[in-house]
């Protein structure tokens, strides 16, 4: 990989490719456990969350896989008809990248 490291270049959908990055050196050293729930780690959502939303592990929202199918930011209308209706799947079983 190559390139001027000078120039501006316009990225999009980094953030989750660099957290992910993140998440995974702090989970390597003991400092993230990634199969801590929403619920054991107190996190909620605008609205709330169901039980079986809360039951989703860290791991499961890197993976783009937390079964947590609320409206993201910048969601496009194309996004949200493709979107899972909510609770229609358990944290682990869907795949779903969103914002």
């Amino acid at each position: 990989m190559g390139g001027d490291i000078n120039k501006k270049h316009t990225v999009h959908s980094i953030r989750k490719a660099l957290l992910n990055s993140l998440y995974g050196i702090y989970a390597d050293r003991g400092v993230i456990d990634t199969s801590a729930t929403l619920g054991k780690l107190g996190i909620s959502d605008t609205g709330g969350l169901r039980e079986t939303e809360k039951s989703a592990r860290v791991a499961d929202l890197l993976k783009s896989r937390s079964g947590v199918y609320h409206s993201a930011a910048a969601e496009t209308p194309v996004m949200t008809t493709q979107k899972q209706a909510r609770h229609s799947s358990a944290p682990g079983e869907q795949f779903y990248y969103n914002n």
